[in-house]
């Protein structure tokens, strides 16, 4: 897959209280990159606790400890991630960011 938007994910990990969620991104970054997923179901094979909420995947990594949020487009093969939190801020952002819900 395509990943749009790594530096997200590195200016994520990049603040000091996120630091060690670095090598766990960097391993999501990694698997997603060196797949061809054509489906939610195969994401699910891979990252088992992946949802979809409001029109988004969200991955969650680390233990749970971090979401990645992303569009997918599996025609195209193309991962635009569109926010990296931790996973008590989740709701809130999801909220504030005003994602639109697709069913």
């Amino acid at each position: 897959m395509r990943i749009i938007s790594q530096k997200k994910i590195k200016d994520f990990y990049g603040l000091p209280q996120y630091e060690q969620a670095k090598i766990p991104l960097q391993q999501w970054y990694y698997t997603i990159r060196n797949r061809d997923y054509r489906s939610f179901a195969q994401i699910l094979v891979d990252f088992g606790d992946t949802v979809r909420e409001k029109g988004l995947y969200v991955f969650s990594i680390g233990e749970g400890k971090y979401k990645v949020a992303a569009s997918i487009y599996f025609d195209t093969g193309c991962v635009y991630v569109r926010f990296v939190e931790s996973a008590s801020d989740r709701e809130t952002l999801l909220d504030e960011r005003d994602v639109k819900r697709t069913i």
